[in-house]
């Protein structure tokens, strides 16, 4: 679960941008690959993730997302939509610079997930957070340029 009975998340969710495939699981053996669509999850938590995708996926959905992390590793995991909205905005789905419309979805993972696709993101997660540290680490003494540091 990503969010306490207040409406908090218990797991920091960061900022990304990696491409991804959703589907909706084929409950009815019917063919679920007749719906992948491209997506690109834009924020990533050990719980959740928020996908941006082309068409809207319906609250309450099972979907399989395949998430490409960096170095190309990529990790396959299911979830439910938690919250679905469209809006029309430049799509950073599409190359045209016209607007478009375009659906961001919450996606809760499911339980059990698999430990490789969780150690994958965790891992993913703590790297992004050190680069991202060591990054404001070298900008904020450049933000204060009468503080200087000695050795």
């Amino acid at each position: 679960m990503s969010r306490t009975s207040g409406g908090s998340r218990h797991n920091a969710r960061i900022r990304t941008s990696l491409p991804a495939q959703i589907a909706p699981i084929d409950v009815d053996g019917g063919g679920s690959h007749l719906h992948r669509q491209r997506a690109i999850c834009v924020g990533l938590s050990r719980s959740g993730a928020r996908v941006l995708t082309s068409r809207p996926v319906s609250p309450g959905t099972e979907v399989r997302i395949e998430l490409t992390l960096a170095r190309g590793q990529r990790v396959s995991l299911a979830g439910r939509v938690a919250w679905s909205k469209v809006t029309t905005a430049p799509s950073a789905l599409c190359s045209l610079p016209q607007a478009l419309e375009e659906s961001s979805l919450g996606l809760e993972f499911s339980e059990p997930t698999s430990a490789r696709a969780m150690v994958a993101i965790a891992d993913f997660l703590s790297r992004e957070r050190l680069r991202r540290r060591q990054r404001i680490e070298r900008i904020v003494p450049q933000l204060r340029p009468g503080i200087h540091r000695h050795a």
